[in-house]
This record gives structure tokens, C-alpha cells and sequence, in this order.
């Protein structure tokens, strides 16, 4: 996921991308190293970092079996949000946390943030949003699927996509090729 998202930042030509970078280090004592999944530079705010952490996990476990799916989602938010948001304040960064079910069913926030992904695609890709949004969201399922189902993973070596360079080298639109 954290690969997946940096690709597709880069893709939509944003340049300062790091992979797991940190937001706060440790002393080795009583202060642990803080690390997010990945940052953006220029992602919601014109030369703000934005930091993104993910968490995806299986609704149908036992231990969520007496409570919705939006609870959970804001359980696992409230979660994430302690643990980041200081150290994320301190840096003068904004803080997201991605929340997702094995299913691929994205919380609220993890919503905005791949509408402003898809923004900023289809800008650059000059198509429509309707297209970088199902580019996206197919991408995405797909990694979350692939990376929960022995099925699809087969093995545990890292995949770094299919060589697509842009989104036009996927047909979204049936009709125009018939």
C-alpha cells in the first residue's frame, strides 16, 4: 500500500515523496521512533507536508463482531491519530490516516484523500476526474486484495506494478475502442 501510494503521488507529478520517513526519533529510553508510511510535500497545502499512515484490517474478525463498520473505522482512526498527530504538529505537517478493510472499504478521510489524488491526475493526465478516480480505486483494491489473499500474493517478494506508465495505457472506456 505504502509503495502503491508513492507511485501514484509520483505519478501525479508531486516530487517530494519518502518512503517511511520519520517523524519523530527515539532516545532509546522513554520516547519511541516514530515512523509514517509515507509524506508528500505540497499534497493538501501549497509546500506543507503531509504525513499518511495506513492500517488495514479484517472486519469480520471475532473482536468486531458486536460493532458496525464505522465504529471500527473510527476506532482504528482515534487509534492512529494519537499515536501521529503530536509528533505531526511538531513537525508543521498535516497528518492522514488511511483506514481500510481487507474488503477494500476506505473510512471517510481515506476518501479524501484519493479524491484529491485524482484531482491532481487528471490534471496532469489531462483526463477526466471519473477516470483517474477509477484508476485509483482499481489500483488500490487490487494491492489490498492481492496483498490479503494467498491466493493472489502466491509469494512474498515485492511486486512494483505492471510497467503502466499513465493512465492511458489502461482503456477505462469500453466504448471508444468498439
Amino acid at each position: 500500500m505504502r509503495d502503491l501510494n508513492c507511485d501514484l503521488c509520483g505519478l501525479a507529478g508531486l516530487n517530494q515523496i519518502l518512503s517511511e520517513p520519520v517523524i519523530q526519533e527515539g532516545n532509546g529510553n522513554d520516547i519511541k521512533s516514530l515512523r509514517a508510511d509515507w509524506s508528500v510535500r505540497g499534497f493538501w497545502d501549497s509546500q506543507r507536508t503531509a504525513l499518511f499512515d495506513t492500517c488495514i484490517f479484517n472486519a469480520d474478525a471475532d473482536s468486531f463482531k458486536n460493532q458496525t463498520l464505522q465504529s471500527v473505522f473510527e476506532e482504528k482512526k482515534q487509534i492512529k491519530k494519537s499515536k501521529y498527530s503530536k509528533a505531526a504538529f511538531e513537525r508543521r505537517a498535516s497528518f492522514t490516516p488511511i483506514i481500510a478493510s481487507c474488503e477494500a472499504i476506505f473510512d471517510k478521510e481515506a476518501g479524501v484523500y484519493f479524491k484529491r489524488l485524482a484531482t491532481i491526475l487528471s490534471k496532469k493526465w489531462k483526463s477526466s476526474y471519473s477516470q483517474a478516480t477509477t484508476y485509483i480505486k482499481a489500483r488500490t483494491q487490487i494491492c489490498i486484495l492481492r496483498s490479503v489473499s494467498l491466493c493472489l500474493r502466491g509469494s512474498r517478494t515485492p511486486w512494483r506494478g505492471a510497467g503502466i506508465v499513465d493512465a492511458a495505457a489502461i482503456p477505462l472506456n469500453v466504448s471508444e475502442f468498439e
